[in-house]
């Protein structure tokens, strides 16, 4: 500090002897005193993203200030701020839910799958965001059944994709396994996360298509009632007959059936589990030829008097001649072939004698038969 006529710069008392304007000698005492300065530090922490107003100034980052003023002691003093800015943390997460179940976040709760924020305090009392990651997993359907009629066995599958684990209680962890019997099939579903489902569905009965009795092609020797016995369970069984013969019951597992000609007859089995069981075959009557005798005795005595051709039912006769041996017809008939041995009402004598019969098959064709016949007396 600059007194009178020097500097000081150390605390003390000073005498100063001055000649005035008068001429005089003055003492002055000059009394020195060093006086502190005030500087205080300071640190102030935002959290980012905040603002703060210091000495009029908008703070957001990291920052140094400084403002000076005059303290109570007349001096000047300096106050020195920090500014430091807290980071605010964000975490991501991942939260697997089990069918049916929530998880509260943020006051709310959730069920379903997304991406989901919470807003909380962290250990600097900034804001700490986290976000969750919500996968929700849904319930598969239960397990479907399908039968496969011609093993016949039973699939079992479900629609379980990742993260489910499979495991059925055939001992399968796939998505199918295979059923040859049993009342139920049962399948545990698992994650890795704790979730569990069980599922367990009912086995319809297998057909046992082994110990079915179809009935096969069959040739008989003529017309004829036939009896048919599937011997199954009409609980297990329904069947249905579809034939162009008289049949007494299409529906019946016992069945008579009358063939009068070349039959097909079908018979489709259902049972219960839904397979159909579908049989074809043929009852066919033997073609019978015409049985003619090549020899007959009219001679009265009651035996083998008439020269007769038993007909069958399938062969139409359309005509029998008889010629003696210079070729004159001595018999002729379109309708039923029973000849005496006479001819103009007079008896014909011992000999050979040609015939010649025309008849039509079963088919309609045609046929023509020549062959000889003996007469003895």
């Amino acid at each position: 500090v600059f007194v009178i006529d020097r500097w000081y710069n150390a605390e003390g008392n000073y005498q100063i002897q001055k000649q005035n304007a008068m001429g005089c000698d003055s003492i002055y005492t000059v009394i020195i005193e060093q006086r502190p300065i005030f500087s205080t530090y300071d640190t102030v922490h935002i959290c980012q993203g905040d603002t703060i107003e210091i000495f009029g100034f908008t703070i957001s980052e990291e920052k140094d200030v400084e403002q000076s003023y005059v303290g109570s002691n007349d001096c000047d003093s300096t106050v020195y701020m920090h500014i430091g800015v807290l980071p605010q943390s964000s975490s991501q997460s991942q939260i697997t839910l089990c069918p049916g179940d929530s998880v509260q976040i943020a006051g709310n709760w959730v069920k379903t799958s997304g991406t989901y924020q919470e807003i909380l305090t962290g250990n600097n009392g900034c804001d700490s965001t986290s976000n969750i990651e919500i996968i929700a997993l849904e319930k598969p359907d239960d397990p479907t059944i399908e039968i496969d009629c011609d093993i016949p066995q039973i699939t079992a599958a479900i629609d379980a994709p990742a993260p489910w684990h499979i495991q059925w209680d055939t001992g399968d962890t796939t998505t199918a396994t295979t059923y040859k019997s049993g009342n139920t099939a049962s399948v545990i579903l698992t994650t890795n996360t704790g979730c569990q489902l069980e599922y367990t569905v009912d086995l319809p009965p297998l057909p046992a298509i082994s110990g079915i009795n179809f009935p096969k092609d069959t040739v008989i020797n003529e017309e004829s009632q036939l009896i048919y016995d599937l011997g199954l369970n009409y609980e297990e069984w329904s069947v249905h007959w579809t034939t162009e013969a008289q049949i007494n019951c299409d529906s019946c597992m016992q069945v008579q059936i009358d063939i009068t000609e070349n039959t097909e007859i079908t018979v489709l089995l259902t049972h219960l589990s839904g397979c159909t069981y579908s049989h074809t075959f043929t009852i066919d009557i033997k073609e019978k030829e015409l049985t003619i005798p090549n020899i007959f005795t009219p001679d009265g005595d009651g035996i083998n008097d008439i020269w007769r051709i038993d007909i069958p039912k399938n062969i139409k006769i359309l005509s029998c001649s008889i010629f003696d041996r210079w070729g004159e017809k001595i018999y002729h008939t379109k309708n039923e072939i029973n000849w005496d041995g006479k001819y103009k009402s007079g008896s014909v004598l011992s000999g050979v004698y040609v015939y010649i019969i025309e008849y039509e098959d079963r088919e309609g064709d045609k046929q023509v038969v020549v062959g000889d016949v003996t007469v003895v007396r």
